[in-house]
């Protein structure tokens, strides 16, 4: 799964170009976000197996036997030239067990750079079997400037085989959370945080990942739109303001308890004149709509929703 919000980028380039020009006046120069990147879904670095069945034994036997975290812990980190370094983050935090993932990882893909390397255990469904998310890094742009790009595999196992599905990239991403969400309360979706851009104040979005629908997954797409026909893989976490869009603090929770009627989101903003905004999700598969109240009108039954909501 691709994921590169166009509006995104054109608001980037935007930016960039008029600060670039009032800085050069004689030429624009601009950035080419998602440039140079490999097409992991054309080209998958887990291809080799489909030719290699003991390993898919193999990496079963080690991931039932690795101790996960409660919490992650830092697994290394990766110098950006001209940005701050990128930290790596993993739930497997006892030296020897992430030492034996990141070897075989090292077989089923080769090609990854282990530097850039990163992984988590979770039990994506009910099933009890340990899936393992695997996060890489890649880094565009020249020898001054370079931008960050989290890709992520789910390996799952199916009847004895592990089945890969991809999803990315995502600019200066991060996996945020593991959890139910929506509808379906079969199998937890993946929570990825990540940015607009990194030579503006960026938009700070977050895109949840449904990795096992379909064949090659699938993503919630949600609409803010007064006519609410436009959708986008994407909602609003933080809002840089700065001119360039509605300034405003925003805190996002998801109910504790899974209704498949829903509310399955609600947001809560806070503007700069100090008036508030109610945006209440409801997603009917992984489409999700909103009602959208002011302070005063937010029904009861939202409010007690809202206080009993996980904070994302």
């Amino acid at each position: 799964m691709k994921f590169k919000n166009t509006t995104i980028l054109i608001w980037a380039v935007i930016i960039f170009l008029l600060f670039n020009y009032k800085l050069s006046f004689s030429k624009i120069i601009f950035k080419q976000y998602y440039g140079g990147l490999p097409d992991y879904e054309k080209n998958s670095p887990f291809n080799i197996l489909d030719t290699h069945p003991d390993l898919h034994n193999e990496l079963r036997k080690i991931l039932l036997q690795t101790r996960v975290s409660d919490r992650e812990c830092k697994s290394g980190s990766i110098n950006v030239p001209g940005l701050s370094s990128y930290e790596l983050r993993s739930n497997i935090c006892n030296k020897s067990d992430y030492e034996r993932i990141k070897k075989i990882i090292g077989k089923l893909a080769p090609s990854l750079d282990e530097k850039k390397l990163t992984f988590w255990i979770y039990n994506i469904d009910k099933n009890n079997e340990p899936d393992l998310i695997v996060g890489f890094i890649d880094l565009s742009g020249d020898e001054r400037v370079q931008d960050p790009y989290l890709s992520l595999w789910l390996l799952k196992n199916d009847k004895s085989k592990y089945h890969v599905v991809y999803a990315g990239p995502f600019l200066y991403g991060e996996l945020q959370n593991v959890m139910f969400f929506g509808p379906d309360k079969n199998n937890k979706m993946i929570f990825i945080k990540h940015q607009s851009c990194t030579e503006c104040e960026p938009w700070i979005y977050v895109t949840i990942v449904d990795f096992l629908k379909k064949s090659n997954g699938d993503v919630f797409t949600f609409t803010y739109s007064e006519n609410h026909k436009e959708y986008n893989p994407t909602i609003e976490y933080i809002l840089p303001g700065m001119g360039h869009s509605v300034d405003a603090e925003v805190e996002t929770r998801i109910p504790v308890q899974i209704d498949k009627n829903g509310p399955h989101l609600i947001q809560h903003y806070v503007m700069e004149d100090k008036t508030e905004e109610w945006w209440v999700f409801t997603c009917k598969e992984r489409k999700c709509d909103y009602e959208f109240f002011k302070k005063s009108l937010l029904p009861e039954k939202y409010w007690v929703l809202w206080q009993k909501s996980k904070k994302l």
